[in-house]
């Protein structure tokens, strides 16, 4: 099957990128890891490919951001972008009350848009692809997932009784290229583009992902994660044995997370000598 990993990120994650892709490589030589990234200079690209080179299974696609497409689309101008931009990269995961939340536009036109819709443009040139958040640290082999893109249209953390932003975990998703998969992606992305930028609430994508899968839902074959492969973690929580850790944990900033995720790599990579 022709699977890859994905994942889509702006330059404000840059040291996030870094660490997953290390720890991405440290135990996944099988699956490739293609990156949409926007707004990296070409050090930046150099250093995220020198972190893959070893395996030849890295590629990158990377685009400038423009400020004045994305003002036009939000109506909000240019300067204020860059501070909400600012804002949602280095101190979204603080408290609400420490937060600017108008700088919620900013995340939702990437994590609950742009992102959604690039992994959508990967998957229409192949059999499946696995999402992952770029705030994920990698502690061990996902070939599972791979195993799982031939038998179901997805898989994903799934609380489908706990309401429409806790539904669906979009931070971790394999999905199949499949009629029932594209049919429930198209539903998706046309409730994000009828959803005007300013409108959309925290958690946005998800809220938008679980309303379109109450359409096809009778129409997909899916498997919850959290149920069955426990080992891929539950939302907001990192344990010692999971595969995964991410960096989407309440109360702290995702900018403070790289330093320890670099602490964890060299453990891992000593582990690994044992």
């Amino acid at each position: 099957m022709n699977v890859i990993t994905h994942a889509y990120c702006t330059d404000g994650f840059f040291e996030l990128t870094k660490t997953f892709v290390e720890s991405y490589f440290l135990f996944n030589h099988e699956i490739p890891l293609h990156l949409d990234t926007r707004g990296f200079t070409e050090i930046q690209l150099e250093q995220i490919i020198k972190l893959g080179s070893a395996n030849g299974q890295l590629t990158i696609s990377n685009r400038d951001i423009d400020y004045n497409e994305l003002s036009e689309k939000t109506g909000i101008n240019v300067p204020l972008l860059k501070k909400y931009k600012h804002e949602a990269e280095n101190r979204f995961g603080l408290p609400a009350d420490q937060l600017d939340m108008n700088a919620k536009v900013w995340k939702l036109l990437h994590a609950g848009d742009a992102r959604i819709k690039a992994m959508y443009a990967q998957l229409k040139q192949r059999d499946a692809v696995i999402q992952f958040d770029v705030d994920t640290l990698f502690r061990g082999n996902i070939k599972i997932l791979k195993d799982l893109s031939s038998q179901f249209d997805f898989a994903a953390k799934l609380r489908l009784g706990s309401g429409p932003k806790m539904a669906i975990s979009i931070g971790l998703v394999v999905y199949k290229n499949t009629k029932a998969t594209c049919n429930w992606i198209d539903k998706w992305i046309q409730i994000i583009d009828s959803t005007p930028p300013v409108k959309r609430p925290l958690g946005f994508g998800q809220i938008s992902a679980y309303n379109a899968f109450q359409i096809y839902k009778d129409n997909m074959k899916y498997i919850d994660l959290i149920q069955n492969y426990p080992q891929f973690g539950i939302p907001w929580v990192n344990q010692p044995n999971d595969i995964i850790w991410t960096a989407n944990t309440h109360g702290i900033p995702k900018s403070a997370y790289a330093q320890g995720f670099r602490e964890e790599i060299k453990k891992l990579k000593e582990r690994k000598k044992t």
